[in-house]
């Protein structure tokens, strides 16, 4: 479970809650700070619930099932993928080469076969990011 705190910055029953995120805490030590999702100011709409005005300050809980599946989908998959292209293209498409040309041929195929996964993981994500469930609760 990933916390956040924020600001409600609008409520609308069609929208929601509209809440602008202060960012995720110790984001300036994180190894991958540049590449995160959680940017500071960002207005997140939350589905509405009743109890909540403009300038309330809350903590947002977003209840992601399996971060350890995600991180297997997001690095792992892509890096055997990646592993398994270069050597089986080294090994069986370009073994007649020099080693110049089988190291270069064999990582071009290696990201051309990413394409596809890239894809998929894209519209895997578009999928699951209607499955997210957020909570959320005034900070008192």
């Amino acid at each position: 479970m990933i916390e956040d705190k924020g600001t409600i910055v609008s409520i609308d029953l069609n929208k929601g809650i509209g809440v602008k995120v202060d960012g995720v805490e110790n984001c300036e030590v994180c190894a991958i700070k540049s590449n995160c999702g959680q940017k500071r100011g960002e207005i997140l709409f939350l589905p509405f619930k009743d109890g909540f005005s403009i300038g309330d300050r809350v903590k947002i809980k977003i209840i992601y099932a399996s971060l350890l599946s995600a991180s297997v989908l997001i690095y792992l998959i892509p890096l055997l993928i990646f592993l398994i292209g270069i050597l089986f293209s080294y090994y069986f498409f370009f073994k007649d080469f020099s080693e110049l040309l089988k190291a270069t041929f064999s990582f071009f195929v290696a990201l051309f076969l990413l394409l596809p996964y890239g894809i998929f993981l894209r519209i895997y994500d578009k999928k699951k990011a209607k499955k997210i469930k957020y909570e959320i609760e005034k900070i008192v």
